[in-house]
């Protein structure tokens, strides 16, 4: 299997190339696999966890990164790449290899783990998928040297996931340049309240999430890079609402120039920090927002009134014109005869 993605470098070049790159793989973020749904199963590796303690995987719109943990295998890259964002690989060689998502949801490319060769997610007989309504993944991936990797089953019931907003956009990705990531989920518009809610449209939902790890009372500032489904136009806001309370923290935002990628600063006990306490921990819902789209404009280039009463008393008029000339013509008529 791996002659197939090997076309520019000998065999054993790409293999040295590939441990190595495994090297300090405990510095991997904890990717965007739910916490509750990050298991799969192989009967010759047992199972796989793609949510690792010092690890973890992240999906994105056109790739997948990160590190899975088998309990008999090891460690599996999902891709050589590491900076987020948008990318592609080209599987040719020991420094561009990886799974790539062809957006909506089919995966296909190779990982790799030094116990278990290239790990196949579109071979002959399956593919690897990942519904993009739910982030489920479904579907069979096959590892060279030990078969079959199996990612939903309903009896036992495991399977992986990954986080997607909860207006079915597709996948997001929120990763810290500090302290770790936890309890990352996405949050229905409809569970929010409407009460001082801004007239502005939520595309993506809101999310939630804590920020751990941090130095108590020290006040630390952390940027998160979010990687959202698709674009965002230039003029987005960040909107956050805590009990009941809806604060405008756009103010946070730092990269925000049109892509997909917005980064948000937010400080330990400061603006964006649900808890208001210095405690080494963030706690942040929240999410990205947009003025509404206008009107559209009917052809002919005018807009009909909203008050009908408005738009027939011209008619009205009209009409009541034409009724007394007629009036007047019969009246006429009468007195003549």
């Amino acid at each position: 299997m791996a002659r197939k993605v090997v076309t520019h470098i000998g065999y054993p070049v790409l293999i040295a190339g590939i441990l190595f790159g495994l090297v300090g793989v405990a510095l991997a973020d904890t990717g965007n696999i739910t916490e509750t749904d990050k298991w799969a199963w192989g009967t010759n590796v047992g199972w796989i966890n793609f949510r690792p303690e010092h690890g973890g995987v992240t999906v994105y719109a056109d790739h997948l990164e990160g590190y899975a943990w088998g309990e008999n295998v090891g460690w599996v890259r999902l891709g050589s790449y590491d900076g987020g964002g948008s990318h592609t690989y080209a599987n040719d060689s020991a420094s561009n290899y990886g799974v790539n998502n062809d957006g909506s949801g089919n995966l296909s490319g190779y990982a790799w783990g030094t116990n278990v060769g290239w790990v196949n997610f579109n071979p002959s007989h399956s593919q690897v998928t990942i519904d993009p309504a739910t982030g489920r993944f479904d579907g069979y991936a096959c590892a060279e040297n030990v078969g079959w990797i199996h990612f939903k089953n309903a009896a036992p019931a495991y399977n992986v996931a990954a986080l997607h907003t909860a207006t079915g956009t597709g996948p997001a990705a929120f990763d810290s340049d500090k302290g770790v990531i936890e309890d990352l989920a996405a949050v229905d518009e409809a569970t929010q309240p409407t009460a001082g809610k801004p007239d502005l449209v939520f595309p993506h939902g809101f999310f939630s999430f804590r920020i751990t790890g941090l130095t108590p009372c020290a006040s630390e500032t952390v940027v998160i890079t979010i990687t959202l489904p698709s674009a965002v136009p230039i003029d987005t806001q960040y909107w956050k609402c805590h009990d009941g309370a809806w604060l405008d923290a756009t103010s946070l935002l730092g990269d925000n120039d049109g892509d997909n990628v917005l980064t948000l600063t937010l400080t330990d006990g400061g603006l964006g920090d649900a808890d208001g306490e210095c405690n080494g921990e963030i706690v942040d819902p929240g999410g990205p927002a947009q003025p509404p789209p206008p009107p559209p404009v009917p052809v002919g280039g005018f807009i009909v009134p909203v008050n009908r009463l408005e738009l027939l008393l011209p008619w009205l008029g009209l009409v009541g014109l034409m009724v007394g000339a007629i009036s007047v013509v019969v009246v006429r008529r009468r007195r003549s005869v």
